[in-house]
């Protein structure tokens, strides 16, 4: 009975996990990634690998899009100039210069 109890919690816990991680080719803001789930070590990094200092405006208001693979992390694509706006539900972030 533990067993069983124990196997299905860890689904459970393993199913909450895997749904939180952002869609594959979509387009997300920084702050918009931190809501989603814990993102901000992933967001650190691709701003590093880009030679982009992490300051609380980079990691808010630049893109980002979701890799295939959840252990490669977030890839960068760009910081706005003023903001980074939500292309709403099953779209696309987009930078203000750039439009929806």
């Amino acid at each position: 009975m533990k067993l069983s109890l124990s196997l299905g919690l860890f689904t459970i816990m393993a199913s909450s996990v895997t749904a939180k991680y952002c869609e594959d080719h979509t387009y997300y803001c920084g702050w918009n990634l931190m809501d989603i789930g814990i993102y901000g070590p992933e967001i650190n990094n691709a701003l590093a690998e880009n030679g982009i200092q992490s300051t609380e405006f980079t990691r808010g208001h630049s893109l980002f899009y979701c890799r295939r693979d959840p252990n490669d992390g977030v890839g960068y694509a760009g910081t706005a100039e003023f903001e980074c706006h939500d292309g709403g539900e099953r779209s696309s972030d987009f930078l203000d210069f750039v439009g929806p």
